[in-house]
């Protein structure tokens, strides 16, 4: 990461050298950019890859499924938000009558 440097060291610096110090900064917003668009859209993502293959799964299944594949415990109140947001996304995300959740075939 680009060290911060206080107005009196960039007063000393000549303009080759600040134009590199912006140049390496707004390198390393985009990085943060893209690291953060990736953690945002990853458990959404991930969940829809495992209902993808068109199985009817309990909210706490697909918890423990989660959970496995993220590292991170994920309780089924995160799951059932999650699915939201694909629904939101245009996603059919069906439940049928024993309350399990499943990606509509289309």
């Amino acid at each position: 990461m680009t060290e911060l440097r206080s107005t009196e060291e960039l007063g000393n610096l000549t303009k080759e050298e600040l134009i590199m110090n912006v140049i390496q900064l707004e390198n390393e917003i985009q990085k943060l950019e893209a690291q953060l668009n990736s953690k945002k859209t990853g458990r959404k993502q991930l969940l829809f890859e495992i209902m993808s293959d068109y199985e009817h799964y309990e909210l706490k299944q697909l918890s423990k499924l989660m959970s496995e594949k993220c590292g991170k415990p994920i309780n089924s109140k995160n799951i059932s938000s999650l699915l939201t947001y694909l629904r939101t996304d245009g996603h059919p995300i069906c439940t049928d009558h024993l309350g399990k959740k499943f990606l509509l075939s289309e």
